[in-house]
């Protein structure tokens, strides 16, 4: 029997993009975005999803969820499916939601989400548990892809070019314990038996993909971006996925089982392993030196103002760098306006007694009234 494959939020379009991986069969499903319930609606509902909105879904599969192999789900709008699925249309309940928890969960079958303009707050609809969404809150205009290189990561890295920018989502792990390994001392998120892993992220540490994988077998699900064409990720991943387990897609004529580790003893995978462990520890490092990085620019932030700033600040800046840079002894005239008559800064300094003007400039040569003025304040300070 081949292998069914359901896109829920494809156009008919989308799906004939893929009749290039003929014999799988694509259906075609639906699921609306969050929409308020009415208080009837309130009294019979036997669902617990995301109860806090008092929301509703509208969801359709042809068939039921555990006949598929793979679910992909665009949770972005398509004005033209809402009215083709009008009459096909079920309210998502919890026994759904059990579905898709056992469909991944328990039964190692994968889910891949593409995320959009959906409102949604976490994916418990989908039976993914422990990551929370939040709308992105500035307009990144460029990903960081993840450090691994091996299995699906190969794919993802390589598609990098192809998000759709901005993107809609940040995603934040929940509840997971932070396991260190005592051999290499790598970091992983762990929520046993699954490892929830970066694809994405941007300048600011924030994930825009991540991959839950089971410790014993395939990825489980993979949460993305939208693509400019999801329909050449899902090509690509359905190829890659035939290629590392081709057990798992059997039909796919062009499975490239040759070249890839499959049937190679543990020990090659173990090695895969160890790969990204030191990856993930590299990662870790390159995370502390950049914060010891902006730390350290933050004790010498005063030396770049005397570049850029003047007036007040220009000051404070220079007050700044003669004490604790240089550690000399100074005096600020605005907090000791008796110790000077004009002047900005009074260093004392083995026995001597320097009068400071701070002066900000775009001149390449000063102004000769910078220096009189020096000069005329150097007589007032000698007759106080």
């Amino acid at each position: 029997m081949n292998s069914k494959i359901l896109l829920i939020n494809f156009t008919e379009k989308d799906r004939d993009k893929l009749k290039t991986l003929s014999p799988l069969v694509f259906d075609r499903g639906y699921m609306n975005d969050l929409s308020p319930i009415n208080e009837n609606e309130k009294n019979t509902r036997h669902h617990n999803i995301n109860d806090e909105h008092q929301d509703s879904i509208d969801f359709f599969s042809p068939l039921p969820i555990y006949e598929y192999k793979i679910v992909f789900v665009n949770l972005h709008t398509i004005s033209s499916l809402k009215k083709e699925f009008l009459n096909k249309t079920e309210k998502l309940t919890g026994q759904n939601m059990i579905d898709f928890i056992q469909y991944w969960w328990k039964h190692g079958k994968i889910i891949v989400a593409f995320l959009g303009d959906y409102s949604y707050t976490d994916l418990v609809h989908l039976g993914i548990l422990y990551i929370k969404l939040e709308l992105v809150a500035n307009n990144d205009v460029s990903v960081r892809p993840s450090l691994h290189s091996d299995g699906i990561f190969q794919l993802t890295n390589q598609m990098k070019s192809n998000i759709k920018m901005p993107t809609n989502h940040y995603i934040d792990i929940l509840d997971n314990k932070i396991i260190v390994s005592k051999e290499d001392k790598s970091i992983h998120y762990d929520t046993k038996p699954f490892l929830y892993t970066r694809l994405y992220g941007n300048h600011n540490d924030r994930n825009l993909g991540i991959i839950i994988e089971s410790y014993e077998s395939s990825p489980r699900v993979v949460i993305v971006p939208q693509f400019k064409l999801n329909t050449v990720f899902i090509e690509k991943f359905l190829f890659r996925l035939g290629e590392l387990y081709p057990g798992y897609l059997s039909e796919l004529s062009n499975s490239n089982w040759m070249n890839t580790n499959t049937y190679y003893p543990a020990e090659i995978n173990d090695y895969d392993k160890k790969i990204r462990q030191t990856e993930d520890q590299a990662k870790a490092t390159i995370t502390e030196f950049e914060q010891q990085k902006e730390e350290a620019k933050n004790r010498y932030i005063s030396l770049h103002g005397i570049l850029t700033q003047t007036g007040d600040e220009l000051k404070t800046s220079v007050l700044d760098v003669l004490s604790n840079i240089f550690e000399l002894d100074v005096i600020d005239s605005d907090i000791e306006n008796n110790a000077l008559q004009g002047e900005d800064i009074l260093i004392k300094h083995n026995g001597l007694e320097i009068l400071v003007e701070v002066k900000g400039t775009v001149s390449q040569n000063p102004q000769q009234a910078y220096i009189g003025q020096i000069w005329k304040h150097v007589a007032q300070y000698q007759n106080s």
